[in-house]
């Protein structure tokens, strides 16, 4: 798998240009600009997630968290406002070129287990939760860690 150090080479340019170039600056003259995409694709490069979350600290990827709050035995969804939100927050994450991660999990010790693991760990650059109650306890914990929230209902 040719890496980015592959790609500078290739296109006889330093590894900060082919940096450059993959985040969008407009500091690379057009010339060197078209030479680095043709290096990219000549040697088919994909930058790795996990070297652009250490060079960014992002991590590119949205959660979800759904508290799982229907009965044991109803474990299909059948709620058409549901179904729907999640397609449509999929259909926008697929267009925005952001990941999507997807946790369902029971009301519990186990759901702030989870909940705190993924943000105090910087799994995802935000949340969207489902189901808010009263005074919840998922709240604050984003909210310090400096992780954006959004309520869908």
């Amino acid at each position: 798998m040719p890496t980015i150090r592959d790609v500078a080479r290739y296109a006889n340019v330093s590894v900060g240009t082919v940096s450059n170039v993959l985040n969008g600056s407009q500091l690379v003259k057009d010339e060197t600009r078209q030479r680095v995409l043709e290096a990219i694709e000549a040697l088919q490069f994909h930058p790795t997630a996990a070297a652009r979350t250490l060079s960014t600290q992002r991590t590119n990827l949205i959660g979800m968290i759904r508290t799982e709050l229907r009965p044991q035995n109803q474990r299909i969804e059948i709620d058409p406002m549901v179904l729907d939100l999640i397609e449509g927050i999929t259909a926008a994450a697929i267009e925005s070129s952001i990941g999507l991660t997807f946790w369902t999990i029971p009301v519990g010790r186990k759901e702030m287990d989870v909940y705190k693991r993924v943000v105090n760990s910087r799994q995802v650059d935000g949340l969207i939760l489902f189901a808010l109650r009263e005074n919840d306890p998922r709240l604050g914990l984003p909210e310090r860690a400096g992780v954006p929230v959004r309520d869908v209902w």
